[in-house]
């Protein structure tokens, strides 16, 4: 997220004006914490943040970047509330209908371009990372106990999600269980 303000503690959160996904899980996480969501089409984000209508804004960094908002936000705060997903997607009857030595070919060319876009990502991230620096923010790592008060106050959220999608293995994976 990015603000103006140091977050250091969870109390920090409370009543902070943030933009966020319009997704109901994503309000519930920021809401969780205390912040009063804003709904804003991305386009109006700078707008927003210039005349005050929002305090903050819960975006990656590559948005953060493109967007500008090192002209009018201080601090970088690394949340890592959501994951950074890289999805191979095929269809199951396609996959099914594949001889063993076709799906150990596939497998292994998805492992190959897993591992190649996870690097590529993380090389990314850093660049985004380097600018936003190099531009004048300050990048605010939380200390350990506000991060697992964010995770304690946003449990029920993941619960949630949890019952909805009906896949423990699927929801530890993403949780980093």
């Amino acid at each position: 997220m990015t603000t103006n303000k140091e977050i250091q503690n969870i109390d920090d959160f409370n009543g902070i004006k943030i933009r966020t996904v319009q997704n109901h899980n994503y309000e519930a996480f920021w809401k969780s914490l205390g912040a009063i969501i804003i709904p804003l089409p991305i386009s109006e984000i700078y707008h927003g943040l210039r005349h005050g209508f929002i305090d903050s804004v819960g975006a990656p960094y590559e948005n953060i970047v493109a967007l500008k908002l090192y002209e009018l936000q201080k601090y970088v705060v690394n949340t890592y509330h959501l994951p950074h997903l890289l999805s191979l997607i095929t269809s199951d009857k396609l996959y099914s209908n594949l001889s063993t030595a076709e799906k150990a070919i596939i497998d292994e060319a998805a492992m190959k371009a897993t591992a190649y876009a996870r690097e590529k990502a993380d090389e990314r991230f850093e660049e985004r990372k380097k600018i936003l620096i190099d531009k004048g923010m300050t990048i605010v790592d939380l200390p350990e106990d506000t991060k697992q008060e964010m995770r304690l106050r946003a449990k029920p959220v993941y619960e949630n999600i949890r019952a909805l999608v009906c896949d423990d293995d699927l929801i530890n994976l993403y949780l980093g269980n």
